[in-house]
């Protein structure tokens, strides 16, 4: 389905991908133009004027139908995928509590040997999390068919000065995150925003660290494959703001927990964003590992000090990290060579449109009702 023919307007074809080389190019179009493939947005739109005929009337093809049309596929995959991760996650909970509410309810948050550890059950837990990542993964591709060079993009090769600058930026601003949920806390009196992560520390080594790399390596792995290397490639069709800011909602309620919903929405944009502009999926891993141990290390410190005079200069020490984003982010605006913005193509569809069309399928409200359900029976529990 190639525009031949100067007056034919191809949207799959003419599509650009900042950041991508010509072979994500080619499989995304090949994929997207495929016959039957009712998740790819395809639409050749005739330029030509048409007159009215008689019993045929007006042509009635419009391009913002096609995209509607796509979007909606993809969000009653991405709704019902996530609406058994959902299920996944009561499975959990429901382990959980049966096994002593190990995980607090959530996350592993217990720092210390403070009380004997059920290794069995410590184990089976820490599964839980990338099992159910692996299983959307799997659910997504059997679906989609979404091309390797598409859902594990490689990118254009960049210098390491503005790799290491954008990795410094997503370092900043996950210590950003932080310093704002402390001054929450001091000044509300509770969690009243929260970051991910913790960890169980019990006598057993080998379970100190099948549970590290369990929960800070091959799930932040599996996390930037699914979020970055499958939906976001998906909703890349759409435009590519519209997909950054949808996975980062999507990343945000699969988390199933209010206080830290904010920190997942705002790093998932950070990501997404790192991801566009690399252009590679490995990119996100890496910035996901460094944003697990950035957060792993600074709740650690913050639970092994006493007093609030400790946790001001904790709060100096973070704001050291701070300036070193900063100064990441200003090396990435003086590069003459790269551009800091977001170059999203425009669609058919506003972003109001595509937002609309994406929250109103049933498998997506579905799923967002037993996200609220799941979180609700977790404070209850």
């Amino acid at each position: 389905m190639s525009s031949t023919n100067e007056y034919l307007i191809d949207v799959a074809s003419d599509s650009k991908y900042s950041g991508q080389n010509e072979e994500y190019k080619a499989a995304f179009t090949k994929w997207r133009t495929k016959e039957n493939n009712r998740f790819g947005y395809k639409f050749v739109k005739d330029t030509r004027e048409h007159t009215y005929a008689f019993g045929e009337g007006f042509e009635n093809d419009l391009a913002s139908d096609s995209e509607r049309n796509s979007l909606k596929y993809c969000s009653c995959l991405i709704g019902g995928t996530m609406l058994i991760s959902a299920t996944i996650r009561l499975c959990q909970v429901l382990y959980d509590n049966s096994a002593g509410h190990l995980l607090a309810g959530s996350s592993i948050e217990v720092y210390g040997n403070t009380r004997a550890t059920d290794e069995l059950s410590t184990i089976v837990l820490s599964v839980f999390k990338p099992f159910s990542l692996i299983v959307c993964i799997l659910i997504l591709l059997m679906f989609t068919r979404l091309p390797r060079k598409v859902f594990l993009p490689q990118g254009k090769s960049l210098p390491k000065r503005i790799t290491f600058s954008i990795y410094g930026v997503v370092a900043g601003f996950a210590v950003a995150c932080y310093v704002i949920s402390v001054l929450f806390r001091i000044i509300f009196g509770t969690q009243f925003m929260s970051v991910p992560g913790g960890f169980v520390w019990c006598d057993n080594m080998g379970l100190n660290i099948h549970c590290f790399g369990m929960q800070y390596i091959l799930t932040p792995v599996l996390h930037a494959v699914l979020m970055n290397g499958i939906i976001l490639q998906l909703l890349r069709q759409f435009g590519d703001s519209t997909a950054i800011i949808l996975t980062a909602a999507v990343e945000s309620i699969m988390a199933i927990n209010l206080t830290n919903i904010g920190t997942h929405f705002v790093m998932g944009l950070i990501v997404a964003m790192a991801t566009i502009k690399t252009g590679s999926v490995m990119s996100a891993m890496i910035c996901r590992i460094l944003i697990n141990l950035i957060f792993f290390a600074l709740k650690l410190l913050d639970t092994s000090l006493p007093s609030v005079e400790d946790e001001f200069y904790m709060m100096l020490a973070c704001i050291v990290m701070l300036a070193i984003g900063l100064f990441s982010l200003g090396r990435l605006i003086s590069f003459s060579d790269y551009s800091v913005n977001i170059k999203s193509v425009d669609t058919q569809l506003t972003f109001s449109d595509k937002t609309r069309t994406f929250v109103t399928t049933m498998p997506t409200m579905s799923w967002l009702a037993a996200s609220m359900i799941v979180w609700l029976y977790i404070m209850a529990a």
